[in-house]
């Protein structure tokens, strides 16, 4: 369990609902054969024919139909001619081994040497050795065996092409539901902040599903109503974090305040379930405001009255003004809702890509240098297995070819990464392959162990695409059971290859820890400078922003930040597997929380409204500096951008002084006194939130490169 600190194992994945739906159609579509050779009395034809399909769903990639089930086919017969290849070569040691090999390095290489070769990965060597169950057959009854394997694989192709659904607009407004349902979530429990993070990653999603609605035999007209109810959402989660950013509320209004954000969490919820057709009942557009509006205008009254100070009333306004932006957003997303055509389950277009040359020379030419991750990977992962092939071959190690297996599933480009697997494969070997050995040594009819691999592999398929550990637990006793349905009762045989498989799992560890490894550890440096980079670029442009906003670019840079630093915190996690990086990743993980939260920061800025921005004294001063204090910031610079916060707060004193002399008179009238403090006191606090995050950043930075 060491190795998989920090790994929730049997956390869902988001968003999986329809995969798991699909994961069953796969389950029943590889399981099926085993359905029909009990029938016809013939388990074991039923079992080779399962493998077929079994070997073919896991390059089962989706995509548009056509181009999906062209890809199976093409994996059938990839899969059973290496079966073929596996079984008559196994006598011949030098063949075998190169042909494994060969197999093996392009399954490794993949993308670099082209589609077809990542679609298969390691099923064809993986079909090659499970050729295996063939020994001691006659040359026709190997043949018989792989063209059962061809027909699992071409059974399964046509299955999953029938079966499987096309992309229906319900999905897609699933997709675009999931933002406003996280969203209701966070502001109808506000004892924590909200997780921006999380917030912005559906945001994400929900883009990426309208824009798959813009196909060229899609609805353009749909895909910008979808484009225009995702930019309310990601509004709302910007605005969500300079709620976040203001700090606690004042007591007096408190209790009215979580009210009335509960209320729009819950407006903010019914529009996720409308999308989503789970309910036609909108909640109520009442003035969910009116309960902290009254306590604003009672302690206004206290105020003018001298019976509370006037900071109470600012404090409390700002929170107030802040929670009518998030009701009109609100309000601006409900509308959008209400133009969206509802055609339910209307199936979408999903063309394919561009097509790709078959075989791209120069990219692998490229490729194939010791500079390459993938080229380090190729090489390692062949060599080990290889190696163990060969160990296999000369000592006649029974069921040896299972350690084999283990090693292609266990090994990964990065160490780390490998660790995990290597943790996962133990765990679901030591519950999945116990749970089989039992079944093997009391189930001794074939017809029984069909039906018990029908229910394992249809639940395994279900559960894979929620979480990998699932699957490591079911797939381990489907394996071993499908290699039993000719021979039942034969506990032993199965204890064996269980013994194998954790075998190869340690061999996989020690070569990924020797050969070539690829250490995570060595980028974090370079990972968590980018990241830097990006947010400073995202800070630069997001502070001219408030001078002269150019939205377009503004986002891309946004963009470009958010993807730099969650690719950084994936390289520090599977650090966190590797030898000797504790210290390192623990400085990462600090660094990139901070700039994560400058992120958010910025995120808030971009939100609040910058017409009166021009009034804020220093502002040029400030924006020049700060837009390059992330990547150049001295002691000088330091000194000016105080000096500028300084210059503003004292306007801000100076209005708010301002606004208190004419309230007896004005009251709730807009002055422009009260709508300059409306606009830029939440841009004046959040320069200060912003400053001091990036001086702790920049603080972290300059300890990095300080000489021990």
């Amino acid at each position: 369990m060491v190795a998989l600190r920090g790994v929730q194992l049997f956390a869902v994945a988001p968003g999986t609902r329809p995969a798991a739906v699909n994961g069953l159609v796969n389950g029943v579509a590889v399981a099926a054969p085993l359905v029909v050779g009990l029938v016809v009395g013939e388990p074991e034809l039923g079992a080779l024919a399962c493998l077929g399909a079994y070997v073919a769903a896991f390059t089962n990639k989706g995509g548009p139909r056509r181009s999906r089930t062209l890809g199976l086919c093409t994996a059938a017969v990839a899969n059973a001619a290496a079966f073929l290849l596996g079984a008559f070569t196994s006598d011949v040691m030098v063949v075998a081994l190169v042909l494994l090999a060969s197999l093996v390095f392009i399954a490794a290489m993949g993308s670099a040497v082209n589609a077809t070769a990542a679609r298969l990965g390691t099923m064809p060597a993986t079909a090659f050795l499970a050729s295996s169950i063939t020994a001691g057959k006659s040359p026709s009854g190997v043949l018989v065996a792989a063209a059962l394997v061809l027909a699992g694989g071409l059974w399964y192709a046509a299955a999953t092409g029938i079966f499987t659904p096309p992309p229906r607009l319900k999905q897609v407004l699933a997709a675009v539901a999931e933002p406003f349902a996280l969203l209701g979530r966070s502001m109808s429990d506000t004892r924590e902040p909200a997780d921006h993070d999380r917030l912005v990653g559906a945001v994400r999603r929900a883009e990426a599903a309208a824009v798959a609605v813009a196909t060229p035999s899609g609805d353009e007209q749909l895909a910008g109503q979808l484009t225009h109810l995702v930019g309310q959402a990601a509004a709302l989660v910007d605005l969500l974090a300079v709620l976040d950013d203001l700090g606690p509320v004042d007591p007096v209004i408190e209790g009215p305040y979580r009210r009335s954000l509960a209320k729009i969490g819950v407006r903010v919820t019914s529009l996720g379930a409308q999308l989503e057709r789970r309910s036609k009942v909108r909640a109520t557009a009442d003035d969910v405001l009116a309960d902290v509006t009254a306590a604003c205008d009672s302690l206004r009254s206290e105020v003018v009255n001298g019976a509370q100070p006037y900071s109470r009333l600012a404090a409390a306004a700002r929170h107030r003004r802040l929670l009518e932006s998030i009701a009109r957003t609100t309000d601006d997303a409900s509308a959008a809702v209400d133009l969206i055509d509802a055609r339910g389950n209307a199936a979408l277009s999903n063309p394919g890509g561009p097509r790709q040359p078959f075989l791209d020379v120069a990219r692998l030419r490229a490729a194939m240098t010791l500079d390459s991750l993938e080229f380090r990977h190729a090489l390692r992962v062949t060599a080990i297995a290889a190696g163990f092939y060969a160990v296999v071959a000369v000592l006649g190690l029974s069921h040896g070819e299972w350690g084999i297996l283990a090693v292609l599933r266990v090994l990964r480009p990065q160490y780390g990464a490998t660790v995990e697997r290597a943790g996962q494969r133990v765990i679901g070997n030591v519950i999945g392959g116990s749970c089989a050995a039992a079944l093997i040594a009391t189930v001794n009819q074939p017809a029984t162990l069909a039906i018990i691999l029908f229910v394992i592999i249809t639940v395994g398929f279900t559960l894979r695409p929620i979480n990998y550990a699932f699957w490591v637990i079911f797939g381990t006793p489907l394996v071993l059971l499908i290699g039993d349905i000719s021979d039942p009762g034969d506990w032993g045989a199965a204890l064996a290859r269980i013994v194998m498989t954790l075998v190869g799992s340690a061999v996989a560890l020690a070569g990924g820890y020797l050969l070539w490894p690829n250490w995570e550890r060595d980028r974090v440096t370079d990972v968590v400078r980018t990241a830097a980079t990006a947010t400073a670029t995202y800070l630069s442009e997001s502070l001219h922003s408030i001078l002269s906003r150019d939205a377009g670019r503004l986002e891309q840079t946004r963009r470009t930040a958010e993807s730099k630093l969650a690719e950084a915190r994936a390289v520090t996690q599977r650090a966190r597997q590797e030898p000797g990086a504790a210290a390192a990743v623990s400085a990462a993980i600090t660094e990139l929380d901070t700039l994560a939260r400058v992120q958010r920061h910025l995120a808030a800025l971009a939100a609040l409204p910058t017409s009166s921005a021009t009034r804020i004294p220093a502002l040029d001063d400030f924006v020049r500096v700060m837009s390059t204090s992330l990547t150049d910031r001295d002691a000088a610079d330091a000194r000016t951008t105080q000096a500028a916060l300084d210059a503003m707060f004292a306007y801000l004193d100076d209005a708010h002084r301002r606004r208190f002399d004419e309230l007896p008179s004005s009251g709730e009238s807009d002055t422009p006194v009260r709508m300059e403090i409306r606009e830029n006191e939440p841009l004046i606090a959040l320069f200060a939130v912003i400053t001091s995050e990036v001086a702790a950043a920049t603080a972290m930075a300059a300890r990095e490169v300080r000489p021990s």
